[in-house]
C-alpha cells in the first residue's frame, strides 16, 4: 500500500475503496485513481490530504465546511464531488468524479497557444461552471490551467470542467471568521488577482477575483505564455499590483485583427475589481460576442491555429508543472500537479508596518528570498540531508575561495502595509568548506546604517528587552545561507 502524506492509508479508507494506481502528488496530499466498492465499483478520483493538514483541528474544521459547500455545485463543468470526509484517525479525504483527460496546462504545453474558436468555447464553459458556484457564493480562489480538464469523446468534442473549489482555501488563514493577525498571499503567483497578492482573504476575494484569474489563464491560451515572468515569485506578485500586461496582440501579430477580443481580456485583467466584468458570466458573454464579430469581419484570421509558443526555461521556480516548463500527461481530473502548491507565505504584519528595518529585511531578504522561495518553488521536495559524520569534522583556515553572486529581492511597502517598489539587488557569497563533505554558503552582508528598536507610536506596547528607536552602523560580515 502506496503511502499518504505521512502514513498509511487509513483502514476506514481501504475498507470502501481499492486503489488502482497513484495518479499524482504535491505539498497538499496525493491522488489516487481507485474503485468505490459500494457502487458498483464505480471507478473516482481519490485525493488524500497529507498528515500535515489532518493534524491542525483548524484545517479539519475548514475542510468540513469547505468540503460541504463545494459539494453543493452540480454542473456539467465542474468535477463532481461524491464524498469528503475525516476518518476517525484524523484522515482527511475526498473522492471526486474521475476524467479521463489531460488539464489545460498540459494542453498549452503541448501545442502552445490555442486557436481563438476554441479559447472562446473553454473560457464559456469554464464560466457556466464557475457561475454556478458564484450563485452559491462560493470562490474558487485558484483558477489555473492544471485546475481545468479538458475531456474529449471518440468523436473529438471536448468539455471542460473546473477542480478542486475550496482546496486552496484550506491554508488561508482566518477563513473561518477569527481575527488574522499576518498577512498571508494565498493562490498560484502566475494566475492571483492584485487583491490576493496584497494578501487579501475571507470575504475580501469574490467573484471578481476568479475572473481576473480566468483571464490570466486566457491569456496564457492566447499567447502561449503567461502575462508576468519573473525568476521570483515576489516579483510575479508585484506586478500583477502595479503593472499592466503585455497586449496580446504585441505578442501574436495574428490578434490584430480582434482588437475587441483583446479589449475584453484586458478589462478582465484591470487591477481594480470594480472595472472588471461583474460577473464571468459577462466575462464569457463579451468575449464570445467580441469573436463573433472578429469572425464575420475576417473570417480567415477567426481559424488561426497558432503554432507551439517556445515558453522561457530555466526559471528558478519553474518546476515540471509550472507554465513554463512542459508537463507530463495528465489522467485524472483531480491529480496534483508538480506545479508549485498555492503560496502561503506569511507575512507578519509588524514587519510590514512597524518595523521596517533595513537589517531584518536584509536577513529575511537573505534567508527567505535566496533559501525558502527555492525550496517551495522546486517541487516541494526537502534538501537531501548530509549523512551524520563518525566524528566531528576538522575546521582549519583555508584560502578565500571564490566569491559568486545571486539576485534578491528588496521590498519597500507602505505605512498601510502595501507592497509599493520591488528592487533588484546583488548578493556576494562564497562556499565555506568545513571538512569534507560538509560546506556552507556564507553571504556578504555590506555595512549599513540602520534603524533599530520600536518606534515612538510604539513605546507604550514595545516589550521590556526592547530599546526605543536608534541608530546602528554594521560593519560588513557574512552570514550562513
Amino acid at each position: 500500500m502506496s503511502n499518504a502524506g505521512s502514513g498509511l492509508l487509513s483502514n476506514q479508507i481501504t475498507r470502501d475503496y481499492t486503489i488502482i494506481e497513484l495518479l499524482g502528488k504535491g505539498g497538499m496530499g496525493e491522488v489516487y485513481l481507485a474503485e468505490q466498492l459500494r457502487v458498483g465499483r464505480r471507478r473516482v478520483a481519490l485525493k488524500v490530504l497529507s498528515r500535515a493538514c489532518s493534524e491542525d483541528p483548524e484545517i479539519i474544521k475548514r475542510f468540513e465546511n469547505e468540503a460541504a459547500s463545494a459539494g453543493r455545485i452540480h454542473h456539467r463543468n465542474v468535477v463532481m464531488i461524491y464524498e469528503s470526509r475525516v476518518t476517525d484517525d484524523g484522515q482527511i479525504y475526498v473522492v471526486m468524479e474521475y476524467v479521463d483527460g489531460n488539464s489545460l496546462g498540459h494542453e498549452i504545453a503541448e501545442r502552445g497557444a490555442l486557436p481563438l474558436e476554441e479559447i472562446v468555447e473553454i473560457t464559456k464553459q469554464v464560466c457556466a461552471g464557475l457561475s454556478t458556484a458564484h450563485k452559491l457564493g462560493i470562490v474558487h480562489r485558484d483558477i489555473k490551467p492544471d485546475n481545468i480538464m479538458i475531456a474529449r469523446d471518440d468523436e473529438g468534442t471536448f468539455s471542460a470542467k473546473v477542480l478542486d473549489f475550496g482546496i486552496a482555501r484550506l491554508l488561508e488563514p482566518g477563513a473561518g471568521g477569527s481575527q488574522t493577525k499576518t498577512g498571508v498571499i494565498m493562490g498560484t503567483p502566475f494566475y492571483m488577482s492584485p487583491e490576493q497578492a496584497l494578501g487579501n482573504t475571507g470575504d475580501k476575494i469574490d467573484a471578481r477575483s476568479d475572473i481576473y484569474s480566468l483571464g490570466m489563464v486566457v491569456y496564457q491560451m492566447l499567447t502561449g505564455r503567461v502575462a508576468f515572468e519573473s525568476d521570483s515569485w515576489m516579483r510575479v506578485m508585484y506586478k500583477h499590483i502595479h503593472e499592466e500586461p503585455v497586449p496580446p496582440s504585441q505578442l501574436r501579430p495574428e490578434l490584430a485583427s480582434f482588437g475587441e477580443v483583446e479589449r475584453v481580456l484586458l478589462k478582465s485583467l484591470e487591477k481594480d475589481r470594480e472595472k472588471r466584468q461583474s460577473s464571468v458570466t459577462e466575462f464569457a458573454t463579451e468575449l464570445e460576442t467580441a469573436y463573433n464579430r472578429a469572425r464575420v469581419a475576417n473570417p480567415e484570421a477567426a481559424t488561426i491555429a497558432y503554432a507551439p509558443t517556445v515558453r522561457n526555461a530555466g526559471l528558478p521556480f519553474a518546476s515540471a508543472g509550472s507554465p513554463t516548463a512542459r508537463s507530463a500527461p495528465i489522467s485524472d481530473a483531480s491529480t496534483l500537479s508538480t506545479e508549485p502548491e498555492p503560496v502561503a507565505a506569511s507575512l507578519p504584519r509588524a514587519f510590514w508596518t512597524r518595523r521596517n528595518t533595513i537589517a531584518a529585511l536584509v536577513a529575511v531578504v537573505v534567508l527567505v528570498a535566496a533559501g525558502l522561495v527555492r525550496f517551495v518553488f522546486m517541487g516541494g521536495t526537502e534538501p537531501g540531508k548530509s549523512q551524520a559524520a563518525t566524528s566531528a569534522p576538522s575546521i582549519r583556515p583555508s584560502p578565500m575561495p571564490a566569491i559568486e553572486t545571486f539576485n534578491y529581492d528588496v521590498l519597500t511597502v507602505s505605512p498601510t502595509g502595501q507592497l509599493a517598489e520591488i528592487h533588484r539587488r546583488e548578493a556576494r557569497y562564497f562556499n565555506e568548506n568545513l571538512g569534507s563533505p560538509l560546506t556552507i554558503e556564507m553571504v556578504e552582508i555590506p555595512e549599513g546604517n540602520y534603524l533599530m528598536g520600536a518606534p515612538p507610536e510604539t513605546q507604550k506596547d514595545r516589550h521590556p528587552n526592547e530599546r526605543p528607536q536608534h541608530k546602528v552602523t554594521v560593519p560588513m560580515f557574512y552570514m550562513s545561507r
